[in-house]
């Protein structure tokens, strides 16, 4: 599901669309506690995948735009 959000989220096949509908991310993430700890711990993670990836300095400078915006929108738990 994660790899159809992001392929759909920049710019390939509405596939994730066609078959979950609308993203609602704040909605399929308020069952878990998302602190500022948590969006951390992730963007650590999501940091290393990136580093991992061959990747132009301009993706990369997008997507970690992205996702340090989506870390911190989600969060839905008071520290």
């Amino acid at each position: 599901r994660f790899r159809l959000f992001r392929a759909q989220y920049w710019g390939g096949p509405s596939t994730y669309g066609e078959e979950r509908g609308h993203p609602r991310l704040r909605m399929r993430h308020a069952p878990f506690a998302v602190n500022s700890d948590a969006a951390t711990r992730w963007l650590h993670h999501f940091r290393a995948g990136l580093d991992a990836a061959d990747l132009t300095p301009e993706q990369d400078e997008q997507f970690w735009a992205y996702v340090t915006h989506a870390a911190q929108f989600l969060r839905n738990t008071p520290d």
